[in-house]
């Protein structure tokens, strides 16, 4: 199984993503319902790769990514998973567009009401710069 793991996190398959379309993103996505943490943290890895581009990134959260991965926030029962599920989300939040849909998915219920226990310095950055672009981009939603 960590074979598997590895061999889909290589720096090969990861830099497919710039290559790649439709079927490596749902494929990541169906990556996020798998009970594995690792397989988790893996597609919201691999979505965040696709974040980078606008276009791409309205494409994860037309196809429902965006509520995956607050859901995999939501329910994270270890920090790394929720590190990583925050840090696709940080990556989805760099157009308007996405910040609208992100806050209608319910985005800053499910970011402030974080466990502290996850809390470490990396979370409260990307949390706050979340909290943040909602806050500032508020009225024009």
């Amino acid at each position: 199984m960590r074979t598997l793991a590895s061999h889909l996190t290589s720096s090969r398959n990861l830099s497919s993503c710039n290559g790649k379309g439709d079927n490596l993103m749902r494929h990541s996505m169906s990556l996020l319902h798998v009970k594995d943490p690792l397989f988790k943290r893996m597609g919201a890895s691999r979505l965040s790769c696709f974040a980078i581009d606008g276009e791409r990134g309205m494409k994860v959260i037309e196809m429902g990514g965006a509520q995956e991965l607050l859901n995999m926030f939501g329910a994270a029962k270890d920090d790394r998973t929720q590190k990583e599920a925050l840090k696709a989300l940080t990556a989805l939040s760099h157009s308007d567009e996405a910040v609208t849909a992100l806050y209608h998915a319910g985005a800053v219920s499910i970011i402030r009401t974080a466990p502290d226990s996850f809390k470490d310095a990396e979370v409260e950055k990307n949390q706050s710069s979340l909290l943040k672009r909602f806050q500032k981009s508020r009225s024009e939603i």
